[in-house]
């Protein structure tokens, strides 16, 4: 695989000659990473949109980038860097990134941002930061909390809110700031369906795009509820998969780095809901799962030493498949 930095050397060269389409790929959180072409144009205007919207124009700015260059993060790192004339330090992309060095904005996935805020050092250098974008997945509520204490209050921290068809964020909420409701970048349209979100722009070809995520339509925003298809229909009771995420790990403070929830065919229920860990010691028999509603109850757990991840998510299928059952008869 290509190193962070050559993978940049390349989108330079290709950019500078005028490239008209660039090729990236998708997380693969859910299933298997696929390729999507993107075009220049709307990958300019993607990146004015986020300079008129988080940073009110500014272009005295400078980015370091330790996302993949070959994901969507990374790469409109570097489309920003380019059409905001603005200089940028590529470094490898790790769980653990390296922040020496004052910069003005870092992007950062919330499991990488999980690991820096464990040691006084990971504090200190997110202090050479003024903004924090965070992308690709949800926030723990632990990590949420962390963000506001005051030792961080220096940093600007923005939970955005996209996908890769629509090239980059088009919403975003200011952590502490905005109660949760992510409010849309202009020149993007959203309606809400049904509890389902629909975005249109020039990112998606003037096209209404159906994003998959359940929302609720605030006044000047949204809230988001979790994602269409993590919902498991078990017995014919529809559960939330983030919603049970959220509630195991404010309960038992396991972070999401730690867990996930999925989905089995069963016979009985159609899909019954299984917890996924990397803990060496398997949940006690005893454990108290009162804190969830009837029938939210994980039927199944699996231990998983080896998890497979990439750009900061779990690859929930690949993960699951290399997992081992855990009896607790």
């Amino acid at each position: 695989m290509a190193s962070n930095r050559t993978l940049h050397a390349e989108f330079l060269k290709a950019w500078h000659s005028g490239e008209e389409s660039f090729t990236m790929h998708t997380s693969g959180s859910t299933g298997k990473p696929n390729p999507m072409v993107w075009k220049r144009e709307h990958m300019i205007w993607s990146a004015e949109q986020t300079l008129a919207a988080f940073f009110n124009g500014c272009q005295d700015l400078s980015q370091l980038c330790v996302l993949p260059l070959d994901k969507a993060g990374g790469l409109m790192q570097a489309v920003r860097a380019e059409v905001w004339k603005t200089p940028i330090e590529v470094r490898e992309a790790t769980s653990v990134p390296h922040l020496e060095g004052q910069f003005s904005i870092v992007s950062l996935t919330p499991m990488q941002l999980h690991h820096v805020v464990q040691s006084p050092q990971g504090i200190h250098r997110l202090l050479g930061f003024h903004t924090v974008l965070l992308g690709g997945g949800p926030l723990d509520p632990a990590l949420e909390a962390r963000l506001t204490e005051p030792d961080l209050l220096p940093v600007r921290f923005i939970h955005t809110f996209g996908m890769s068809e629509t090239y980059s964020h088009f919403a975003g909420r200011i952590i502490g700031d905005s109660h949760g409701i992510y409010r849309v970048l202009k020149g993007y349209d959203w309606k809400v369906e049904e509890e389902l979100l629909f975005v249109k722009s020039p990112t998606t070809g003037h096209q209404w795009l159906e994003t998959r995520d359940r929302v609720r339509a605030e006044a000047d925003g949204f809230t988001w509820l979790g994602r269409a298809d993590f919902v498991v229909n078990s017995g014919g009771i529809k559960l939330s998969i983030e919603s049970i995420e959220a509630a195991v790990s404010a309960q038992l403070g396991w972070p999401l780095t730690d867990f996930f929830v999925w989905k089995t065919p069963d016979a009985v229920l159609g899909e019954a809901l299984v917890l996924v860990h990397t803990h060496l010691k398997t949940i006690e028999t005893t454990l108290d799962w009162s804190f969830l509603p009837p029938y939210h109850k994980p039927k199944f757990h699996y231990h998983c030493p080896h998890p497979v991840i990439a750009n900061g998510k779990w690859q929930r299928s690949a993960s699951f498949a290399k997992s081992s059952f855990i009896d607790l008869k």
